[in-house]
């Protein structure tokens, strides 16, 4: 779910801790999830003031709360975006593997040989130690093991120098 949650905070704010909008019906939507004032105090796990929604624990913790009662549709975010969200993989810091197995996302390890990677950003498989910049978001993996890893700077990666680089 937390990459569906993620994924919804995407589309809902950009992202951005202080987004907000009227809506035609008088209420208002803040915060990362766009949490509307009607939870403003009746439901359990929201904050009372519509400014604790501008913090990012308070309103994800909200959105949550929101979540165990209605379940990820109450996000209009979501809804449009569902292909994206239901897929939509997580990264964590440096050297961290990518999930999706793919520097795009894409593919998965079963894809990769031996000690190689799938790149959706190059359509092809790449040797162990090899560095590309993901088409996707930009960051740069290498390929170890037939998982991509985070981390790399220059020419070296989390697994040392790269056998060969790409950038975008």
């Amino acid at each position: 779910m937390v990459g569906k949650m993620v994924c919804t905070a995407k589309y809902e704010s950009s992202f951005y801790e202080r987004a907000s909008n009227r809506n035609s019906n008088g209420s208002i939507d803040r915060g990362l999830f766009q949490i509307n004032s009607i939870h403003l105090g009746g439901t359990r796990g929201c904050p009372t003031s519509a400014n604790a929604l501008w913090d990012a624990s308070t309103n994800a913790k909200c959105a949550y709360a929101i979540y165990k009662m209605q379940g990820i549709n109450a996000w209009y975010g979501y809804r449009k975006h569902r292909s994206e969200c239901d897929s939509y993989q997580v990264r964590g810091g440096s050297a961290a593997p990518n999930p999706g197995g793919s520097d795009d996302g894409n593919q998965t390890d079963d894809d990769a040989g031996p000690g190689g990677c799938w790149s959706g950003t190059l359509a092809e498989m790449v040797e162990a130690k090899t560095c590309v910049e993901s088409k996707f978001d930009g960051v740069w993996f290498q390929c170890m093991n037939g998982k991509w890893y985070r981390g790399v700077s220059g020419n070296n990666g989390p697994y040392g120098a790269c056998t060969s680089v790409h950038p975008l």
